[in-house]
């Protein structure tokens, strides 16, 4: 779960990173007075909307049946082992 939060992350502020290495490249210096408010508003919110949309895709195109049962990783003499989702057959 931990790697699907960071990646989401990482994909909501990758647009603002790419406009601030056109920046350094631009004018060799990161100056907050080089920023466009507008351009920087339009690239936060494009990499929200990108990042909720693959959550959601995820959830939809990975996601099991809602009758599923769900049963955690517990240790058994020693080793762990690993929570499963038990799918319901009708």
């Amino acid at each position: 779960m931990f790697k699907i939060i960071i990646l989401h992350f990482m994909l909501a502020v990758l647009p603002l990173t790419i406009y601030v290495i056109y920046l350094y490249i631009k004018y060799q210096d990161i100056n907050i007075n080089n920023f466009d408010k507008k351009i920087t508003y339009i690239l936060i919110v494009i990499g929200l909307l990108s990042a909720i949309t693959l959550f959601y895709m995820t959830a939809l195109m990975y996601g099991s049946d809602a009758n599923s049962t769900y049963s955690p990783p517990y240790m058994l003499n020693g080793t762990i082992i690993s929570g499963e989702v038990n799918e319901i057959n009708n």
